[in-house]
């Protein structure tokens, strides 16, 4: 496929570094932490074919890894590939990129022509051999406005377990592409989506994310920043390291665990100086960094965006909590009080 807004292939070193080449994959998972969650991810990763894709799996498990790798493929794929993943299902999570229902999902191209039609035959092929799996949508200039007939459309599948809506903020010297959007355009999509999965309670069939992910957040009381951004590495057939997908650049990862890229370093700088970085936890630099060299306003809607998506959220978790306190509290009640009759 050929989507416009794949973030691998506007990459400068795209074609040097994914020559697949599966000793080096083999000796990279080798040298990993048994804890490690293993994505394969693209580009493509089925077009490195079945008996690829197999040696690896059974390779991460004779290796004893506590968790089953995942894939993530754009879903344009024949029946063989379904029956491959009945197979595999209880050794490789399955994640399929799609942005939602005909219209949301116009970018996603196969030699220029839509490839919905052929995605959404296979989800439903695998959906009716009852496979588990995770859906990831883009949300880009068509599709924002969409969210509750994009919910709608994936909420008919009796097997998705998650969704993860993505935006797109693409943006150069030209200025933000046709298919991006704003970050408040953004935030009305997120609102749009919440509004939908508390009305039809979707939330008791699969995970939305990033909504879910913000409420976790606030109810672990964690206040770590860019709290992913030194858990995620994205690594290259040839043995590259790079910080995430979102890096547009070849600055390598010089300690794997310990060190940013110079720019992810500014921009940690620069939000330590917020006094709202409690609430917001910085957001993701690498897409600060972009607004910071194209577009300065858009930088200022970003922040605006990442305070007002969980000011929405936070007192809908005080709610909860306070619900549940008074429950923990009434039930410690009825305990004690039957205790005292015994």
């Amino acid at each position: 496929m050929n989507c416009l807004y794949c973030s691998e292939i506007i990459k400068d070193f795209y074609k040097e570094k994914n020559t697949f080449n599966l000793n080096n994959i083999l000796e990279i998972i080798d040298g990993l932490p048994r804890d490690t969650h293993i994505i394969f991810h693209g580009g493509e990763p089925t077009l490195s074919g079945k008996d690829n894709i197999s040696s690896i799996i059974n390779f991460i498990k004779k290796s004893e890894f506590i968790y089953k790798p995942a894939i993530q493929t754009n879903g344009y794929l024949d029946e063989s590939w379904v029956d491959f993943f009945y197979e595999n299902k209880d050794n490789l999570s399955l994640s399929i990129s799609l942005d939602g229902n005909y219209q949301a999902s116009i970018f996603r191209l196969f030699n220029k022509e839509k490839a919905f039609n052929k995605i959404n035959e296979f989800l439903n092929l695998i959906d009716k051999r009852n496979i588990e799996f995770r859906c990831i949508a883009t949300i880009n200039s068509k599709s924002y406005n969409l969210m509750y007939d994009i919910i709608e459309y994936f909420s008919n599948f009796n097997n998705i377990k998650f969704l993860k809506l993505n935006p797109c903020f693409d943006i150069d010297n030209n200025g933000i592409k046709e298919y991006s959007i704003t970050p408040l355009q953004y935030l009305k999509s997120l609102k749009d989506a919440f509004n939908y999965m508390i009305k039809y309670k979707t939330y008791k069939k699969f995970k939305l994310d990033p909504i879910t992910d913000i409420i976790e957040s606030f109810n672990n009381n964690n206040k770590e920043f860019n709290l992913k951004c030194n858990k995620f590495y994205s690594v290259y057939p040839d043995k590259s390291i790079m910080f995430c997908d979102a890096m547009h650049t070849d600055e390598n990862a010089k300690s794997l665990f310990n060190s940013y890229p110079e720019y992810i370093e500014k921009e940690i700088e620069y939000c330590k100086s917020c006094n709202m970085l409690e609430i917001c936890s910085g957001g993701c630099p690498s897409v600060r960094n972009m607004y910071r060299k194209y577009n300065e306003k858009l930088l200022e809607e970003y922040c605006q965006y990442r305070i007002e998506i969980k000011n929405i959220y936070c007192p809908i978790l005080i709610i909860v909590r306070r619900y549940l306190c008074y429950y923990v509290n009434l039930m410690n009640y009825f305990i004690v009080k039957n205790m005292m009759n015994v």
